[in-house]
């Protein structure tokens, strides 16, 4: 049913967000259930809630959390997979004003007893078991470290007597005092919602103080790029234990009174399933994702007419990719940039070309700011490389007891350093060149990796793409390719480097070929662990 179509025209007005600025995450979420009481929120394709539904839930569920003892300003964990009892814990939590910890159901004992240790978290919200993972038997292994974490309330399962069944927080019915109390109580919108530990590419993660404010200060302005109305249905493959997923799409669906289809793990039929099933108009993800929608066997089954924008954004996106991905699927996507320390800065214009789009990472969002610098922090002109420095109204607060490292990253003027490299055209369009850690040093050149990775994910046998720099003692870096290959497709290291070098100034040229069944990535965003591979580059030798 599916045919190839140009993207759909942008609606004509975009209503004014600016009334929601200064509320908290949640008062925005209850001042859209007065607004639109009966409109479906939230459905998972089986169970749906209005507005008015999931938030009075929520206001009960916090009640019931506050009886329990969780105070404001606590962290708190929150181990559940994608799902809408996640959504309900989330705003819950923030409703007593506690900060959650969003943790993903990939992490085992080793994270899981660091992020919980490492916070002092006395509460705990977590399913029993998800995919392969058994998180009543890892809790039980690292509780005996964990001397603050004496209530952990468990979805399913037969539980130890260490743990509580989560149906009685659900099962609450709180008094219409209690229910005022806590929202007479409600934190301020500069107070912090979240502990974010990051994905962790270069390093240990960091943990990351993200507040209610920064939240809705994004979601607003996202939304004026890609003008989202209350008659868009938004698709949220993504991990909620991440900011794109977890805050950033549902921050749009709340200001903008749409409906949110979410999905548990991501499958590429599926969700195509659900566009046709809910006439999805706006459709998120990660690179691969789109791809994989793309490459889906069932992609032609599905009527995906109702696409008009999306959000691609976590990594490389080619050239191609945004073709197809406007061309055969009619979604005028956006491509956007961001940390989970200050997220989605910038974010390209509604009706870029697709050229500008595969190439930049937008311009800065309405009250962003984005700059240069070289070594020193100096700003440095139009089309000269360096790193990229950012400020705006979705900051962080700060690294989590940790301040040292917040005055080493944020100076005192608000601009955060990166460690980004980028640059900037005259037309104010941001040029995402890679991580500093990423450069590769080669003929006495600077080698941006990115733009080596873009010659080769135009190669039609490549599904993904990294490449590194293999330090040598006393000489240049090797330039490496590292590719994993389409299902049912060949190639040779012969085809890959005469194809470089007919496209690509020799010193970019890479110097060996890895062919590779998969490339290390990080959990939530699926970004390329680049130093891993570099480890495992130097084991194979």
């Amino acid at each position: 049913m599916n045919t190839d179509k140009r993207a759909a025209a942008a609606p004509q007005e975009v209503s004014t967000l600016e009334e929601y600025e200064g509320l908290n995450f949640t008062q925005v979420l209850d001042a859209q259930a007065k607004k639109y009481p009966d409109k479906v929120f939230i459905t998972d394709g089986n169970q749906s809630l209005t507005f008015r539904e999931f938030s009075d839930a929520t206001d009960h569920l916090a009640a019931a959390l506050r009886k329990k003892g969780l105070q404001s300003g606590e962290p708190c964990g929150l181990l559940f997979q994608n799902s809408i009892r996640y959504m309900l814990l989330q705003f819950a939590i923030l409703k007593t004003g506690a900060v959650m910890i969003p943790l993903n159901t990939r992490y085992r004992a080793h994270e899981l007893n660091f992020m919980l240790g490492f916070s002092s978290a006395r509460f705990l919200f977590m399913i029993d078991a998800f995919l392969k993972a058994d998180f009543v038997a890892i809790m039980e292994e690292v509780l005996p470290g964990l001397p603050d974490l004496k209530n952990i309330f468990v979805d399913g399962g037969t539980l130890p007597k260490s743990m509580t069944d989560i149906e009685e927080l659900f099962r609450y019915r709180a008094s219409w005092e209690e229910i005022e109390t806590l929202k007479a109580q409600a934190v301020p919108d500069a107070a912090p919602a979240s502990i974010l530990f990051t994905s962790g590419t270069t390093s240990q993660p960091k943990a990351v103080v993200g507040s209610h404010h920064g939240r809705v200060w994004t979601g607003i302005r996202n939304a004026e790029r890609m003008k989202l109305t209350e008659e868009d249905v938004l698709l949220n493959p993504l991990p909620f234990c991440h900011e794109f997923g977890g805050f950033t799409i549902p921050s749009h669906a709340i200001l903008c009174g749409c409906k949110m289809v979410i999905m548990d793990v991501f499958n590429a039929q599926r969700a195509l399933q659900l566009v046709d099933e809910h006439r999805v108009s706006v459709l998120y993800g990660v690179p691969t994702m789109f791809a994989y929608m793309l490459d889906s066997p069932d992609f032609r089954k599905y009527d995906i007419s109702s696409l008009r924008t999306g959000y691609m954004s976590g990594a490389t996106c080619p050239l191609e990719l945004v073709k197809a991905v406007q061309g055969d699927m009619g979604c005028n996507v956006s491509v956007a940039y961001g940390l989970s320390e200050i997220p989605c800065s910038t974010i390209s214009e509604y009706d870029d070309l697709p050229e500008v789009k595969a190439t930049t990472i937008g311009k800065p969002v309405r009250g962003a700011e984005a700059r240069i610098v070289d070594e020193n922090r100096k700003p440095l002109p139009v089309g000269t490389p360096g790193e990229i420095a950012l400020r705006g109204g979705n900051l962080m607060i700060g690294y989590y007891m940790n301040p040292e490292l917040t005055a080493k990253v944020v100076d005192k003027d608000g601009f955060i350093y990166t460690s980004d490299i980028g640059m900037m055209d005259e037309k104010g369009y941001l040029h995402f060149l890679g991580r500093k850690t990423d450069l590769i040093i080669g003929g006495g050149y600077n080698i941006y990796p990115l733009e080596v990775e873009e010659v080769l994910y135009s190669l039609s046998y490549v599904e993904q793409a990294a490449v590194v720099g293999l330090p040598q003692e006393g000489k240049d870096d090797v330039i490496v390719a590292c590719l994993v290959l389409r299902e049912g497709m060949t190639a040779t290291h012969e085809e890959v480097i005469d194809y470089c070098k007919g496209r690509l100034a020799n010193y970019k040229v890479p110097r060996r070929v890895e062919f590779m069944k998969e490339l290390p990535t990080t959990l939530a965003t699926n970004k390329v662990k680049k130093l891993e591979l570099v480890k495992i580059l130097k084991e194979a030798q």
